[in-house]
């Protein structure tokens, strides 16, 4: 962290401490790249999330080097709108199977490097009528292009298994829910855990949450726990 620390200083000396704090206590992915689409900065929680172990491992790399490229290209042309106009704009969509804000302000030129842009992303809650808030006090987009990471191998059916599943429905509940058999919801659950790597139904509640397919407001506070058989997904 510190050899990291020292290549990029993006802030005065005496500012030091907020920005380690953001960039290193926040447990949040902070990204500070350029015009031209390059990382010039990259903290552990980034690096992390798109499933490298250190920052070090983002910086001097190319967006589209880690994202899809359309998704990169998305991205790119807010940091660019952001350089030159000097305003912050949010964009709230999928980043890896996960609904997120990604938050970005301008920087200005830092040292030797192009325009920069901070981006932070932060898990909000997906708007269950398709419109993102206004109240952050910036501008907050719908992103139009997402990176749906795992979930983009699910078919419809079993995206809307794994948001029943994470509203703690029972399989029974699901079969009725969706006019289907408790075996056809079985089988579902089943192929559910083998693509995203789930071995039982907390797990698939987790990434059914994390990609905002439920809202944790919504969701009842007691339920009747599920019968033992129907608690691991098997795969074999």
């Amino acid at each position: 962290m510190s050899s990291m620390m020292d290549a990029y200083k993006p802030v005065a000396s005496d500012q030091t401490a907020v920005w380690e704090a953001l960039a290193w206590d926040m447990d949040r992915p902070v990204v500070v790249v350029n015009e031209s689409g390059r990382i010039v900065f990259a903290n552990d929680a980034a690096a992390h999330h798109v499933g490298l172990t250190d920052g070090q491992g983002l910086a001097g790399r190319q967006m589209e080097e880690i994202v899809p490229p359309e998704y990169a290209r998305e991205r790119l042309s807010v940091v660019r709108e952001v350089a030159t106009t000097g305003q912050t704009i949010a964009v709230e969509g999928m980043t890896r199977g996960r609904w997120r804000r990604s938050v970005f302000r301008p920087m200005g030129t830092v040292g030797e490097h192009q325009r920069c842009v901070l981006a932070v992303q932060v898990p909000v809650p997906r708007p269950r009528n398709g419109t993102v808030s206004q109240d952050a006090g910036y501008e907050v987009r719908r992103a139009k292009v997402d990176d749906f990471g795992p979930l983009a191998t699910l078919s419809e059916r079993e995206l809307e298994v794994l948001r029943l599943i994470a509203e703690g429905k029972t399989t029974a509940e699901i079969a009725k829910a969706l006019h289907r058999s408790v075996k056809t919801v079985e089988w579902h659950r089943v192929s559910l855990g083998t693509k995203l790597g789930a071995a039982n139904r907390v797990e698939l509640a987790r990434i059914a949450i994390q990609a905002g397919l439920v809202n944790l407001d919504s969701l009842e506070p007691h339920r009747t726990a599920e019968p033992a058989p129907d608690a691991t997904v098997t795969t074999a």
